[in-house]
């Protein structure tokens, strides 16, 4: 049986063991996580640091969301710690990169690699680094169209809170926006109340009742609204535009004979069967608001060539 005195003196190492587990614990894990680089004040990247490792992921923030596609691993040599500041080698690329981490904060700080150096933040969300490869492409694929969705939205609030719109442009626009929301109700979404995208299953959708999205050509149901019926719109706002460069340049595909597009290997077809038809939801939704993008930017051009004359 061990004596008093040994029993004391084991915990005291057993203690001090300890201590220093924790003492080297807490000053490892102050730089070791997941940092976000920020350039100009925007994520651009995240990495996680681990005791031999430097991870680098793609970054997609979307308004209530965040996707990692893609990420690099190395590892680290030649690490040393100083107080706040790291510094180590890494290997990419078959090269070796100098990079320095200085502390500023617990959650703050700066990164630097081979001389060029971003803020950086602790962050706590790496989401989705654990899915399949098949999982991971489809869940790419959603953000990708999400973000089009997204982007295209903000562009046309922008453009068209300064422009002055012809009555032909209101007119079509609101056609444009009664298919997207006519469309949206086969799949009992409100486009106006969806925040998150990339949330929605249906944007990877390819079959609905309607004419506008199928996946094999046959007749619209009477009512509703048509890819060929979009087309029509929109050639009937255009004839009242000479055939400029800009009108060109925004509509390509758009002639004094209407609308007409060529397909995968250069042959000529419908407009609407390039636009529409055999596409996902989540396209048809972006392409809709795109066309009204265009149709905001040909009315500002035209504003201001009539201000020039």
């Amino acid at each position: 049986m061990p004596s008093p005195q040994g029993i004391k003196y084991s915990s005291m190492l057993l203690a001090i063991s300890m201590f220093m587990v924790l003492s080297c614990t807490t000053k490892r894990d102050r730089f070791e996580g997941n940092w976000v680089i920020q350039n100009d004040g925007s994520a651009s990247m995240i990495f996680t640091l681990n005791v031999d490792s430097l991870t680098f992921y793609d970054y997609t923030a979307l308004l209530c969301d965040t996707f990692v596609p893609r990420w690099i691993s190395s590892k680290t040599v030649d690490r040393i710690i100083s107080k706040n500041d790291l510094t180590a080698s890494i290997e990419m690329d078959g090269k070796l990169h100098e990079i320095r981490i200085r502390l500023l904060s617990d959650s703050t700080g700066e990164f630097c690699e081979d001389g060029e150096c971003f803020d950086i933040k602790r962050t706590g969300e790496l989401a989705r680094i654990d899915l399949s490869t098949e999982d991971r492409l489809l869940l790419g694929w959603k953000y990708e169209i999400a973000n089009e969705i997204i982007q295209s939205q903000r562009e046309f609030d922008w453009l068209s809170s300064s422009a002055v719109l012809s009555e032909d442009a209101i007119e079509l626009i609101a056609y444009l926006d009664s298919a997207r929301a006519d469309l949206l109700s086969q799949f009992r979404i409100d486009y106006d109340a969806v925040v998150c995208w990339q949330r929605e299953d249906s944007i990877l959708a390819y079959k609905t009742p309607s004419e506008i999205l199928i996946g094999e050509p046959y007749a619209p149901i009477a009512g509703r609204f048509s890819g060929r019926g979009v087309g029509r719109a929109l050639s009937t706002y255009l004839k009242s535009f000479s055939p400029t460069p800009e009108v060109k340049t925004l509509f390509p595909e758009y002639s004094a004979d209407g609308l007409a597009a060529r397909d995968s290997d250069g042959t000529f077809t419908y407009w609407a069967t390039l636009k529409f038809y055999h596409r996902p939801l989540g396209r048809i939704i972006a392409e809709l608001n795109t066309l009204k993008v265009r149709v905001v930017q040909l009315e500002l051009i035209r504003a201001e060539l009539r201000t020039s004359r």
